[in-house]
């Protein structure tokens, strides 16, 4: 009788999130049926996982060929503690990933969550609120908040996209409103409550908003609410809700803009808002669209960065080079009854040569682990029979043993984890008292050494997890959905910087940049000391370099700037303080050196681990 009534509070649970996920998709008259995809051998042995209360697997490896892994998964069931003070409630459904970040500067974490009924929570680590917070818009919100600096004043502003009559909204991390916003996306209809990505779009040393919206248009705003030159970009589709990638896709210095929209169609854009050559690509089968985020990373560890997208009809993954060239091995279909809605995450599972990328279907769900070349990992695909998957994936070692876990969240209640083999996490799934549509983020959220799982639940709870295993950035891939809190869908190593560029650049012309600092690590000051080389020898004329300093989190620092007039050899001094005068602690910084000519022009570029010691 217990599983009769535990199960037909699941049925329940789960029509009532079917209904809230279809909604959008009624509304905007997207197919309303699809064929049933089953694996093209059907003697091969399958065994099911279902939901929480059940405990059988299935682990396909080749579903070409129809044999199995023979691998059996137990599932734990088993909870460790929350945090102190968690779960906190919330008004409505937390539909929307958590995003932990520091917003006040005040060395502790924060937790920002949304909810579907119009709130926007902040909790300080141990539940209790934040100052000012919760917020209140008359509006379903499932997008997560986006967390950047906007005004270089060491703060987190909070921004939102909304359906609430094209609103974007940013907030400091007292809950006043942003200067000049919110702005509106756009007066032709449509919603902006795609998610928001922050970035320094422009290169002008202050972080900008780029937002998608179901308008048809990608927008671009600066800090203070007015659209960049350029923007916005009008999409043949519109644009799904997720958060644009951003990257310097061609090693000029400058930042591309990657998104796919329902027309199926994937683009890619300069910061200026001009097209870049060989896109956009139609893929797929032209109906259903492009709906989770591009991800973008140096898969195959060749120094470019490749473009990875899923199409909904034909269940594609693919990859691209920057220039729209396909990369080897690609596309590559997944099984299943739909296709996909949640973010791949990208990290190195099983320390193969290469990178690794997770995708999940929607619906008669896998969960399929694919190597640099487009095959699986030994022990995936995983099929879970019945589930329906809305959360995106999060990539971290959770259990101290030096590999990989993979996390998701699954509509019949629980927080799934598999090892790099596809076996189950030990002590996993979690469960909670409803759906997960949220995504789980992985963060030291109290700042004691160990790590912590974080994710919103249909039972109207924010969870919090703290597990006993050591928190280093090292340590994880892919933290939380759209990788990082600016939402920059751009997997950088563990342990580098938030910063956008990873890599050395060189610019046009055959320019050369390089700056060391000394001394490094430092404790009072370090100089930065950068050298042009070129054949051209014209183009060694350096009038300004400028240096621009971020912490772990991506967050800008200070920037440090110097008409310098020499001819090859120049130098700028960091004290170790930050823009407000107040010296930084002891840590990890990333120093990204800019130098150009007297007419402005970018000779190079490059980025330098700092390290301060006391």
């Amino acid at each position: 009788m217990l599983k009769a009534a535990l199960k037909k509070g699941y049925i329940v649970m789960l029509n009532i999130s079917l209904r809230i996920v279809f909604l959008p998709i009624i509304i905007l008259a997207f197919p309303a049926s699809f064929q049933a995809d089953t694996p093209s051998n059907s003697s091969s042995p399958i065994l099911e996982m279902s939901a929480c209360d059940m405990q059988d697997a299935t682990i396909l490896t080749d579903l070409s060929n129809g044999t199995s892994s023979g691998l059996s998964a137990t599932s734990g069931l088993f909870n460790p503690p929350e945090l102190p003070g968690w779960p906190q409630p919330t008004t409505g459904s937390p539909l929307a990933t958590p995003r932990i970040g520091d917003i006040d500067n005040n060395g502790d974490l924060e937790v920002l969550v949304t909810d579907n009924q119009g709130y926007v929570y902040a909790w300080n680590h141990d539940g209790s609120p934040v100052t000012g917070w919760p917020i209140y818009i008359p509006i379903m919100i499932t997008s997560p908040v986006t967390l950047g600096d906007l005004d270089n004043d060491g703060d987190l502003e909070i921004v939102l996209p909304t359906a609430d009559m094209n609103r974007v909204y940013a907030w400091h991390h007292d809950a006043t409103p942003v200067t000049g916003w919110p702005v509106v996306a756009g007066t032709t209809g449509g919603s902006a409550s795609c998610s928001a990505t922050i970035a320094d779009l422009n290169n002008d040393g202050y972080n900008d908003v780029i937002v998608g919206s179901i308008s048809s248009h990608l927008y671009a705003w600066d800090r203070f609410g007015t659209s960049l030159p350029g923007w916005p970009q009008p999409t043949e589709g519109i644009v799904w809700c997720r958060a644009p990638a951003v990257a310097d896709l061609d090693h000029d210095g400058d930042l591309e803009i990657v998104i796919g929209d329902m027309s199926a169609k994937v683009y890619v854009w300069h910061h200026d808002g001009s097209m870049a050559a060989g896109w956009p690509i139609l893929t797929g089968a032209g109906t259903g669209g492009v709906r989770p985020a591009p991800v973008v990373a140096d898969i195959d560890n060749d120094n470019d960065l490749e473009i990875f997208a899923c199409s909904w009809t034909d269940r594609r993954v693919n990859a691209w080079h920057h220039d729209g060239s396909p990369v080897a091995g690609w596309p590559v279909t997944i099984p299943g009854n739909y296709g996909m809605v949640s973010t791949p995450a990208i990290g190195d599972l099983d320390d193969s040569p290469g990178l690794e990328i997770m995708i999940a279907t929607y619906n008669g769900s896998y969960v399929q682990a694919l190597h640099t070349d487009g095959t699986s990992l030994p022990g995936w695909p995983i099929y879970m029979s019945g589930q329906t998957i809305n959360s995106s994936f999060a990539m971290a070692d959770i259990d101290d043993d030096g590999k990989q876990e993979v996390l998701i969240g699954s509509q019949d209640n629980c927080l799934y984890a598999w090892n790099h083999d596809g076996s189950p996490a030990n002590g996993f799934p979690l469960s909670t008292g409803g759906s997960i549509i949220s995504s789980p983020t992985v963060a030291d959220v109290d700042l004691d050494g160990d790590m912590e799982l974080a994710v919103g639940s249909y039972d109207n709870m924010v969870h919090i997890w703290d597990l006993e295993y050591t928190y280093t950035e090292a340590n994880i891939e892919w933290p939380t959905q759209f990788h990082d809190n600016r939402h920059t869908n751009l997997y950088l190593p563990p342990g580098s910087s938030g910063v956008m560029y990873n890599y050395e650049k060189v610019a046009p012309g055959g320019n050369n940049i390089d700056f060391y600092l000394t001394p490094n690590p430092f404790s009072e000051g370090t100089t930065l000391r950068c050298n042009l080389m070129s054949t051209d020898r014209t183009a060694l004329n350096i009038d300004q370099i400028r240096a621009v300093i971020y912490d772990t989190g991506g967050r800008l620092i200070r920037t440090l700037s110097s008409n310098t007039q020499c001819s090859s050899t120049n130098s700028l001094f960091w004290d170790g303080l930050n823009h407000r005068g107040v010296r930084v602690p002891s840590g990890i910084y990333y120093v990204m050196l800019h130098a150009s000519d007297s007419s402005g022009h970018e000779l190079g570029s490059c980025l330098r681990k700092s390290i301060r010691l006391r």
